[in-house]
């Protein structure tokens, strides 16, 4: 028998996007998981019983959340799994975003030269 029901919201606007398995390059879907857990058994340590105002689910508990699955192969991933995949930069992209933070450094320096340059010039007008 069921006590209480909680659903989890992890990166729910991170759903909205679409999203390709990191091994065949399928778009993946999302589905829908439920997992009941007792508040006293062994397994509870990996969920949250707790509510707002300082109360907590007691008994048995479904716990619901979204994930990613490819209808291809099967692969199957939470989304803190897919934001720590398609956050990391190939080699290609790591050396564009360098080339881009120096002519970013390069182009403010400049920036302050001419800034310089033209006090110094307002300077000599004023005298």
């Amino acid at each position: 028998m069921i006590h209480g029901k909680k659903k989890v919201f992890k990166g729910t606007l991170y759903f909205k996007k679409a999203h390709f398995c990191p091994k065949c390059q399928t778009q993946m879907e999302t589905i829908n998981l439920k997992e009941i857990v007792n508040s006293k058994s062994p397994t509870k340590k990996q969920h949250n019983f707790r509510l707002t105002y300082g109360t907590h689910l007691v008994g048995n508990v479904e716990f619901s959340w979204k994930e990613l699955k490819c209808p291809n192969c099967g692969y199957q991933l939470t989304m803190e799994e897919m934001q720590m995949i398609e956050s990391k930069d190939t080699p290609c992209e790591q050396s564009q975003k360098q080339e881009r933070k120096e002519k970013l450094k390069v182009s403010l320096f400049t920036l302050g030269l001419i800034a310089f340059a033209l006090i110094l010039v307002m300077i000599l007008i004023n005298k």
